[in-house]
């Protein structure tokens, strides 16, 4: 796995127990995106992760199979991911 480990190993401690849609995503914000675009892959392989810069403009479709995850300059989450 390419996540950083200690991010996986704390994600694994705090969320152990907790089915995909109960997972507290609010965590994600200030990780790597890429770690938390794998993360989110890894519990939900049925939705399409999109990692999106946060100044970027998309789309307004509503699609349940796919998690917007915003990142910043930084490469860093900078929100809440969405479905």
């Amino acid at each position: 796995s390419r996540v950083s480990l200690g991010y996986r190993e704390e994600w694994d401690k705090y969320n152990r127990g907790f089915g995909p849609a109960e997972i507290d995503w609010e965590r994600l914000v200030g990780m790597n995106a890429d770690d938390a675009c794998e993360i989110l892959a890894e519990l939900r392989p049925d939705f399409s992760i999109v990692p999106v810069h946060e100044d970027a403009a998309v789309t307004e479709d509503y699609r349940l199979d796919r998690i917007r995850v915003y990142y910043d300059d930084d490469g860093l989450v900078s929100k809440i991911p969405v479905v």
